[in-house]
């Protein structure tokens, strides 16, 4: 159950949060649908992974919050370059990325209170 919260649960939240703003966006392509989808298992599972290596080896504070922002500044380069490499003509891809990373991370900010509320309405 660890990994499923760990890694599984906030997967599929930036999943969701960027596969409906991609169609928001206006790719609704099979391949643009699945490109991103892809990317989002080579951005976030690795970074979930640090994110959670730097809290137990650091803990909290300011180092931490600077580790967190350059992973996600990470991510959206990353995910820049691979979306406008594989998803075809736009102009748009920085801001695409930084648009979706920052509606995963909200939703990803939303998930611990939306656990918290289904384990304290299960008592």
């Amino acid at each position: 159950m660890f990994y499923v919260r760990l890694f599984l649960i906030p997967y599929l939240a930036t999943v969701l949060a960027e596969e409906f703003i991609s169609l928001l966006w206006g790719y609704r392509s099979r391949k643009q649908i699945l490109t991103v989808l892809w990317v989002n298992a080579l951005t976030n599972l690795p970074v979930t992974a640090l994110r959670y290596l730097s809290g137990q080896w650091i803990g909290s504070g300011t180092l931490r919050t600077g580790i967190l922002i350059f992973l996600e500044a990470a991510v959206v380069l990353a995910e820049w370059c691979l979306f406008k490499k594989h998803m075809g003509k736009g102009q748009y891809f920085l801001l695409f990325s930084l648009v979706m990373n920052a509606g995963s991370f909200g939703a990803g900010l939303l998930i611990p209170v939306i656990l918290q509320l289904i384990h304290t309405g299960t008592r």
